[in-house]
């Protein structure tokens, strides 16, 4: 009987040995900065969970600045600057408690948590667009978009799980150390493999800054728009509106947001993106959003505009420039003075 059960558990041991091998592996490395939360992370050609760090950078600064405004949105909100915006709201101290493709359903819950947390909300700063208003749900087929476990309500073993499989698929683990050794960007990687923009973190609001794209348009703004001509596509000459987004959840998000916001006698605006691309928000969408938060909180800079005509106001079709956020912050505050 000894002897069968020996060999079975020998059997077991050899099959799970190189999986024990590769979670240790995985361990010792941890490749995504997910184990253990650095603020400033030296590796940034990894491609990182800005939703896992935004939540750990507060957290650990929470007690420190006791943060009670708030820029929320997808990467597109890196253009408003906490550090901007502060000027018009001092002496209230602000964050950016943004996300990599943020979804309606992250900025839902991220109020969701603040209320849980009880965190006074004195400003607002909300950033919207159709990529972000149609998703209710969180998404866990890119970890790079993955919402903390905090955020999210789902467990820390399955978040870290996925982050574990990610690192084995597609043979990323081999890329991952190749680069880290040699430092050479191969074009067999493929583009999506690693970051090769270089940003500058605020370790105080969280703002992020395209710092590599910022030098290189310094240095030499020309050349930098001739090798990125063929990403800024022609636009359609008439105008042109998304499909409808909002939908019984949306608006049961929304209504929650506005509550929160209510219940904290906030002072917030709701600013829709201008979008390269000049596709204008659905009108039904943006009606309902002015229902919810009042049409005097909601600013629509989306379709064809004075933001959207340069392509000089875009680092790529994805992101538009600091001074367009900065011009936005004028333009809203100025406003509400007057």
């Amino acid at each position: 009987m000894h002897v069968p059960i020996l060999r079975l558990l020998f059997r077991i041991t050899i099959l799970s040995f190189p999986l024990l091998v590769s979670i240790i592996f995985y361990l010792l490395l941890d490749p995504f900065a997910v184990l253990h939360f650095k603020m400033k992370d030296a590796e940034q050609w990894v491609f990182k969970c800005r939703d896992f760090n935004t939540i750990e950078a507060f957290k650990k600064n929470y007690p420190i600045y006791s943060y009670d405004s708030f820029i929320l949105g997808n990467s597109r909100s890196l253009a408003f600057c906490a550090f901007d915006w502060q000027k018009y709201i001092s002496p209230s101290v602000p964050f950016h408690f943004d996300a990599t493709n943020e979804s309606l359903f992250g900025i839902f819950k991220k109020f969701i948590y603040l209320k849980k947390h009880k965190i006074k909300i004195k400003n607002a700063f909300i950033t919207l667009d159709y990529p972000t208003l149609i998703q209710v749900k969180n998404n866990l087929k890119d970890i790079t978009q993955i919402k903390h476990p905090e955020i999210s309500g789902e467990s820390y073993l399955k978040f870290h799980f996925l982050f574990y499989k990610s690192f084995f698929q597609d043979r990323y683990w081999l890329k991952y150390i190749d680069f880290k050794f040699n430092h050479i960007f191969r074009e067999s990687y493929g583009e999506d493999t690693f970051q090769k923009r270089y940003f500058n973190l605020n370790l105080t609001t969280n703002d992020l800054v395209i710092e590599s794209d910022e030098n290189a348009i310094r240095t030499d703004s020309v050349g930098y728009y001739i090798k990125k001509i063929h990403r800024f596509y022609s636009r359609d000459t008439l105008p042109e509106s998304y499909p409808e987004s909002i939908g019984s959840i949306q608006v049961s998000y929304l209504q929650e947001i506005k509550s929160i916001l209510q219940a904290n006698k906030s002072e917030y605006y709701i600013i829709i993106h201008p979008h390269y691309n000049q596709i204008k928000l659905n009108s039904r969408d943006l009606n309902i959003l002015n229902e919810i938060f009042g049409k005097n909180h909601v600013y629509d800079f989306s379709g064809k505009n004075e933001y959207t005509r340069e392509v000089g106001n875009y680092f790529e079709p994805e992101h538009f420039k600091r001074k367009i956020g900065r011009d936005i912050f004028s333009r809203i505050y100025r406003k509400s003075i007057n």
